[in-house]
């Protein structure tokens, strides 16, 4: 198709506007996607902007990325099948089932028979896909799987509203999306052969596709096809209805009018938009048209499926232990470590692992190995009594790191004084960081990195569900970050946006945090919530510096739509003072949503500035305070101060005031007694009508 530049440039605003051009497949039945896709944005209305993002960064990916693939080993993806019938015809077979996922490998690995069939000036671009799927061996509990469930039901036939997917309408329930690709084979609608779901970037509890119970088998691709589109592949000719306008966004697959019909053209078969031989692809798995004809993935659609697969929410699948067998021996693995923290602000910790027992039988001894970025391998023995499928946490001798970032890998050997027959649940690897001393002042963020966070921002998304996501929508640069409140049903869950490690200790400094925000209330009197938290304890107490709500947040007017700012008016820059944590060299920040599945949250151009020296003067007036540090007295020196009057105020270095006064000018010089103070830090404002000063004093009598 068409490049993705020419895609952007006519169609950014309007995409994914055109839904309804569809061909025909064999036995009269279509592709419901586009179908599938309209109904989610009329559910969902934020969701066509989260796919023009997406579109933004899959080109960037498919750029960089064009040659990973082809010297990489296939990627795995743990499958179940979910089977819902009417009658025993619609009950398909096991047998069937396996023949359909066979049908599904050949096709993404490109050793489906009749390859040789592929017009040999495409065969330099068919590629394989190096996606393969594996039936599941065990289920989400860990018990023993063939990965196929049935149901009978009397709710069918179905249509693309997703009510298959849900147990309480007659479907049944996804099992867990981040560690298994799910396919529904059911009995559609008269028409409709299958449709698949979209990545959005975050997880959807009804990813999968849904394929048509008599389009299933060897002979069956309408699976290989819906599978592409949940890989985020399109229908080869853009649903453009034959205007040859849109795009596929794969830039090796011809420009193509409209689908396919059965049976099989013959090649070469040229269209509107390829009027000339070779013509169309009409081959690939991605048109329509008979079985006989498919045998084809292209370079441009093999690297497409790869990002959308590493990159939009579900890279999880390839790191998953559905495919591995359970075993009825002896079987141990590490499944997580739960200690350190993914930031530390001490060289010396205590390791936590979680010792889960895969086996059948009941695990009493094994020996834990674990080791710092591939270093010494430390042995520690455990015993104990843990039952099948059970985990417990297991404290490890203390660990003495230097600072920076660190892999720690731990796996269980020995269970019960045997070999483990099963090294593929045995090893976990954990990244974290040792920060003693914060990077220095400023910091700067505008989200314009495309792989953000990095350089030691990171999230906290603690549910694993929506989080914070780097979006176009911004105030001056080209990208900032949403918090996707609307469509984030966990209400009060939190969600963090944490800044890098910083060091904050200065005699003679003011760090000053900004930011911008944009929000609007979804209901007039309820809302969402941003609060700022700040720690010097590396996490052990937070105090909040910054938490707004309802009108004191909201930057535009109450909107029941998705809220999406649109002109600069609509955005806030908001100012912080952490003059208060100057005393330690170790400050974490956090950005902290509060959800309350009101409306979106939007956060751009986040800066963390010293300011030194004299801070005032809205006219140019300066005012300076000596000696610092100070045995006692210090004094404030505003002889240029054009005032009519003052006032000084002390606080400590946690921000509580110890005395405040009021002069009136004429002024040269005040002195100020500290003597009755206790030795630390102090902080001196001062406040004018002109103008406001704060410095930093310290007092050491």
């Amino acid at each position: 198709m068409r490049s993705f530049k020419l895609f952007l440039k006519i169609s950014l605003l309007t995409v994914f506007t055109v839904e309804f051009a569809f061909g025909q497949e064999s036995s009269n039945h279509q592709c419901g996607t586009m179908q599938h896709l309209a109904w989610m944005k009329k559910k969902d209305p934020g969701l066509e902007k989260r796919m023009q993002d997406i579109e933004i960064q899959m080109a960037k990916w498919n750029e960089q990325t064009a040659n990973l693939r082809q010297s990489s080993l296939p990627d795995v993806v743990p499958l179940v099948v979910h089977v819902l019938y009417a009658n025993s015809v619609q009950n398909v077979s096991d047998q069937t089932i396996i023949n359909t996922i066979q049908a599904l490998n050949e096709d993404y690995g490109r050793t489906n028979p009749d390859t040789s069939l592929t017009p040999a000036v495409w065969k330099p671009i068919a590629a394989s896909t190096n996606i393969q799927f594996c039936l599941a061996q065990r289920d989400p509990n860990g018990l023993v799987t063939n990965g196929i469930e049935r149901r009978q039901t009397t709710a069918g036939p179905f249509d693309v509203d997703d009510v298959c997917k849900f147990y309480g309408s007659g479907g049944l329930d996804a099992w867990d999306v981040t560690k298994y690709f799910n396919i529904w084979i059911c009995d559609l609608v008269p028409g409709l052969g299958g449709y698949g779901e979209f990545p959005t970037g975050n997880y959807s509890n009804t990813f999968g596709n849904v394929t048509d119970y008599t389009l299933i088998g060897l002979n069956g691709w309408v699976a290989s096809h819906e599978c592409g589109h949940c890989f985020n592949l399109r229908h080869i000719w853009a649903d453009d209805g034959g205007s040859c306008a849109f795009s596929d966004n794969v830039s090796d697959t011809p420009n193509q009018a409209d689908a396919t019909s059965s049976p099989c053209p013959t090649y070469p078969y040229t269209d509107a938009c390829q009027p000339n031989a070779p013509g169309i692809m009409f081959m690939n798995y991605m048109d329509y048209g008979s079985e006989a004809c498919k045998n084809i993935f292209t370079q441009g659609q093999a690297t497409r499926a790869h990002n959308a697969l590493y990159n939009l929410a579900y890279s999880s699948l390839l790191t998953s232990d559905g495919c591995q067998p359970v075993f009825s021996v002896n079987d141990a693995g590490v499944s997580s470590v739960t200690s350190p923290s993914p930031i530390i602000c001490d060289s010396v910790f205590d390791p936590v692992v979680e010792l889960k027992n895969f086996g059948t039988g009941t695990l009493t001894s094994a020996v834990i190995k674990y080791s710092i970025d591939g270093g010494t391998v430390n042995s520690y023995s455990w015993s104990g009594s843990l039952n099948s499928l059970a985990s417990t946490s297991v404290s490890l001798p203390s660990l003495t790191i230097s600072p920076g970032l660190h892999t720690m890998k731990a796996y269980p050997t020995q269970p019960n004084g045997v070999s483990d027959p099963n090294p593929f649940n045995d090893t976990t690897a954990y990244v974290f960081n040792i920060v003693i001393i914060g990077q220095a002042a400023p910091i700067v963020q505008g989200f314009q990195n495309q792989y953000f966070p990095n350089n030691g921002w990171s999230y906290g998304n603690y549910d694993g569900g929506i989080t914070w996501t780097r979006v176009s929508t911004h105030k001056a640069t080209p990208f900032g970050i949403e918090m996707e409140n609307y469509n984030y049903t966990a209400i009060g869950q939190v969600d963090d946006l944490i800044v890098p490690n910083v060091n904050l200790l200065s005699v003679d400094a003011i760090p000053i945090l900004t930011f911008w925000v944009a929000y609007a209330m979804r209901t007039t009197g309820i809302s969402d919530t941003l609060e700022v938290v700040v720690s010097t304890d590396c996490g052990a107490s937070w105090t909040s510096v910054y938490k707004k709500w309802q009108d004191s947040l909201s930057t535009a007017a109450t909107t029941s739509s998705p809220f999406v700012p649109v002109t600069a008016g609509d955005w806030r820059q908001e100012t912080i003072d952490l003059t208060q944590f100057t005393f330690s060299d170790n400050v974490i920040i956090k950005f902290r949503n509060i959800n309350n599945n009101q409306n979106n949250l939007y956060i751009d151009d986040i800066n963390l500035n010293i300011l030194t020296g004299i801070n005032l003067a809205l006219d140019g007036n300066r005012v300076s305070i000596y000696p610092n540090p100070t045995t006692g007295h210090v004094t404030v020196n505003c002889a240029s101060l054009k005032s009519e009057g003052f006032a000084i105020g002390i606080s400590d270095a946690v921000g509580r005031l110890v005395l405040k006064r009021n002069y009136s000018l004429p002024q040269s010089a005040i002195d100020l007694d500290l003597s009755n103070f206790s030795n630390g830090i102090f902080l001196i404002h001062l406040d004018s009508s002109t103008g406001s000063f704060t410095q930093k004093i310290v007092l050491n009598k």
